[in-house]
């Protein structure tokens, strides 16, 4: 008796849940989270790599000046301040290509796309995030470009020739 009244509430739930929760299935924001997950991580480690070997560079080519004219601590953490942005306009192009690439790389390896492709995903689907973050990247590029690289540059000749 207990069956008789156990299965048909069953087949009622196992349809609501095919019906509205999709059951079964991977839904399309948890692949877009774990792919803005990936991708930003990747991107931020190839930031931060590629960020420390401009910095350096650019503390190597102002070592000679600043010790020859033995600049105070202040001067030359504002000058390192200053050159941020420059820092930030050459390193972000190059992190979002490598880290992207690094990224799509090792979900393809680790068959990934294909685990995606196979639950009914379209590469629109699985490439939409790889676009919106793209922009997002893009949009602040330009701005420390368009605005802060000037300005930061002109302070920093200026502090230069003082």
């Amino acid at each position: 008796l207990f069956l008789k009244v156990l299965n048909p509430l069953r087949t009622k739930i196992d349809c609501f849940q095919r019906k509205y929760l999709r059951k079964g299935q991977l839904k399309e924001q948890v692949i877009i989270r774990y792919i803005v997950k990936e991708l930003t991580l990747y991107f931020l480690v190839c930031f931060l790599f590629f960020f420390m070997i401009f910095f350096v560079n650019n503390i190597l080519l102002l070592a000679e000046e600043i010790l020859k004219q033995r600049v105070p601590f202040a001067d030359v953490a504002r000058l390192m301040l200053y050159c941020l942005p420059g820092v930030i306009s050459q390193s972000a192009p190059f992190a979002t290509l490598v880290g992207f690439l690094m990224c799509l790389g090792r979900s393809m390896s680790d068959n990934e796309i294909l685990i995606f492709r196979a639950s009914g995903f379209g590469f629109h689907s699985i490439l939409r995030p790889v676009l919106i973050l793209g922009m997002v990247i893009s949009v602040v590029s330009f701005f420390v470009n368009d605005y802060l690289l000037p300005l930061s540059n002109k302070k920093y000749n200026k502090k230069l020739t003082h």
